[in-house]
């Protein structure tokens, strides 16, 4: 798996602007600043006659579009299967929110314990024009130019204790985007700084993106290039 090169805060609050911009014009626009060199995804395609995607060759708009449905119809399966265990994770949380955890270092290497949100998905055809991902609170940006070839990429935020965004296929790689995570509904202890990692399935820190705390509006975000799961910590 690539590491992240560091970014400059400086340069992450700039390239954060131009997202903004972009969305405000164009719902998923256009970076305005120079995308980073892309990195293709797969000199592949993927096999939509598998379980899940595999790696073949040749890939048609057909074969995107019924692996998008495949991928609505397995999200709305998820979502449905969800509910009830929101209900039951949220009505833990809040008989149990009040106790808060004392004692946890600043330093960007605790995973955030947040409260449980309703499931929620994404999924997209996206190519070289880039596109927008709204999955609950959190978002996430791809720039025009990040991906060299269409591909079926779905985001999907997971009901759990965390504020956290999951992303398929695991593995793809491509030019610098953007995720912003919410975490107002988190606990933070006395925390000054809050950061996006990448992290196992079991919420070991992986790596550590650049990122940038938004404070007033109780979001972070940060600059990726590959999936597949992303967390908020401090």
């Amino acid at each position: 798996m690539k590491t992240l090169v560091s970014t400059s805060p400086r340069k992450l609050i700039v390239a954060f602007a131009a997202v903004v911009a972009a969305i405000a014009l164009a719902g998923c626009g256009t970076d305005s600043s120079t995308p980073a060199t892309p990195v293709a995804p797969s000199s592949q395609a993927y096999d939509l006659a598998s379980s899940g995607p595999s790696l073949t060759t040749g890939s048609t708009a057909d074969d995107l579009q019924a692996w998008k449905d495949r991928e609505k119809a397995r999200v709305k399966a998820e979502a449905d299967r969800s509910v009830s265990v929101y209900d039951s994770l949220h009505g833990l949380w809040q008989a149990t929110h009040a106790r808060k955890r004392k004692g946890r270092q600043n330093t960007a290497t605790t995973v955030a314990d947040c409260e449980p949100l309703p499931y929620a998905a994404d999924v997209q055809i996206v190519g070289p024009s880039g596109a927008m991902f709204n999955v609950g609170p959190h978002r996430f940006y791809i720039p025009k130019g990040a991906l060299t070839q269409e591909t079926v990429i779905t985001v999907e935020l997971p009901v759990t204790e965390h504020a956290e965004l999951n992303f398929s296929p695991h593995g793809l790689h491509f030019g610098t985007s953007y995720i912003l995570l919410d975490y107002h509904k988190c606990e933070l202890a006395n925390s000054k700084w809050r950061d996006v990692v990448y992290t196992d399935g079991d919420y070991n820190i992986l790596e550590k993106p650049a990122s940038y705390d938004q404070k007033n509006a109780s979001s972070v975000w940060a600059a990726i290039n590959h999936f597949s799961h992303y967390v908020v910590a401090y």
